[in-house]
């Protein structure tokens, strides 16, 4: 649920009016509005100073990686049913960095099997669209982290699998 979303029912639950929680939480009376609207750009500190005033603690938390969509995506995963929605470069990009981030955070939960596919597709990337690796790459540490190290035989077997689907769509 969006951020407005909750902090609106926290705030219609607790009886509070959207000109009481502004000046509970010394922001503006638009910045409540549009945070509630889903329009507004707030800071972290704003989301936290309305948040601690409704009983609700702002907390980041990595969206874990769609290792199926993945699989449609290139990484060569073997799983159950294909996705009939296409894939785009976007998309690749965006499932790529959950993958990171769910591996920097939480690597017990990404299988060897998971390592392996997600490498060879990154190498896939990096060899076969060196241009789009490097835009999307060269200022990101934890995304570089992905390229495997050593290059099994293995590996090279998965990147041409990799390769072939990211030519159908990239």
């Amino acid at each position: 649920m969006p951020v407005g979303d909750q902090y609106r029912t926290a705030r219609r639950a607790l009886g509070v009016t959207q000109l009481e929680l502004a000046r509970l939480a010394e922001v503006s009376l638009a910045t409540v509005q549009n945070i509630e609207a889903g329009r507004a750009n707030a800071s972290r500190s704003t989301l936290t100073r309305i948040g601690n005033q409704l009983g609700l603690r702002l907390m980041l938390e990595p969206i874990p990686a769609d290792w199926q969509r993945l699989a449609v995506l290139g990484a060569p995963i073997q799983l159950a049913a294909p996705s009939l929605l296409p894939p785009s470069a976007a998309e690749l990009r965006r499932e790529l960095t959950r993958a990171a981030v769910q591996i920097e955070t939480d690597p017990a939960s990404v299988s060897a099997r998971q390592r392996d596919a997600l490498g060879a597709l990154v190498l896939a990337i990096a060899h076969g669209y060196p241009s789009l690796f490097h835009s999307w790459f060269a200022r990101a540490p934890l995304m570089a982290r992905l390229v495997p190290d050593d290059v099994t035989g293995r590996l090279i077997k998965l990147k041409r699998i990799a390769a072939s689907t990211l030519a159908g769509y990239l």
